[in-house]
């Protein structure tokens, strides 16, 4: 393997790849920028690597991590140019250019038994953050609605830590649609509402499961509450009005998983 040696940042490639920064680029080119070893050595499965970038300091982990399996277009980098595609301060000097997978919606909820639905979290972190306990509590996929952060931004994708490449995490989703699907599939659809009068603890899930989160300050639409089969509560005993979407996302996947998991008949 002879990898091709970039020292400009104006080179061509190393443009295109800058600009999946941005949504924009992301959206139209249908890739995605992912930095960090951690990162790039969770990709496997769902995901394409098109193209390795690699700083010349950090050539040792080709070797180190066998990535001419995972990826044989592999480039060596100058340090102004791993500085022109990096998002963080100090970088680790790998990138991985990477195709967006297309999932098809009725076969991961024909396979899988136990969903998230998260609609209208503006907020990366908590996306990333149920996108960890997704992965945690084996749940089967994370569907994403319209108006939420973008799922490929590096927010996300450095959050997840490898999380994200564990599992379908499907964003765009039109929420009644997708409920009508699981409806037909029957799965059965649990939202969080805190003027719910059933608490979490009562709950006995049965079957397949879909579970709704939504933004802290709204919480879930009207519409998607009144689609849910059953509405419950997450009850607190402090002195704080509600609980963001990373800690309810939580707190709801162990219940399901553990109520799912261990059952008395």
């Amino acid at each position: 393997m002879n990898p091709k040696i970039i020292k400009s940042p104006q080179n061509e490639c190393i443009k295109n790849a800058a600009l999946l920064k941005d949504k924009k680029h992301r959206s139209e080119s249908g890739r995605f920028l992912v930095e960090g070893i951690k990162q790039v050595l969770e990709i496997s499965g769902y995901w394409k690597i098109d193209k390795l970038f690699i700083a010349e300091n950090r050539v040792a982990l080709i070797e180190q991590n066998d990535l001419s399996k995972i990826c044989p277009q592999i480039f060596i980098v100058s340090q102004n140019v791993a500085d022109k595609l990096s998002s963080v301060k100090t970088t680790q000097g790998i990138f991985a250019e990477v195709e967006k997978s297309s999932f098809d919606i009725a076969e991961v909820l024909e396979k899988g038994s136990r969903f998230v639905l998260l609609e209208k979290i503006s907020d990366p972190a908590n996306i990333a953050a149920a996108i960890r306990c997704a992965d945690a509590f084996a749940f089967d996929a994370v569907f994403v609605s319209c108006g939420s952060a973008d799922i490929y931004s590096d927010k996300v994708l450095r959050a997840s830590v490898g999380s994200f490449f564990h599992l379908p995490v499907i964003d765009e989703i039109g929420v009644l649609d997708l409920l009508q699907k699981a409806r037909d599939l029957s799965i059965r659809i649990y939202a969080s509402s805190l003027g719910a009068s059933k608490n979490i603890e009562s709950l006995r899930p049965v079957g397949k499961s879909m579970i709704l989160i939504g933004a802290e300050a709204e919480g879930l639409d009207e519409e998607t509450l009144k689609a849910a089969d059953e509405v419950f509560k997450i009850e607190m005993f402090g002195g704080a009005q509600s609980l963001n979407a990373a800690c309810a996302a939580a707190i709801m996947m162990y219940e399901f998983r553990r109520k799912t998991e261990i059952r008395v008949f």
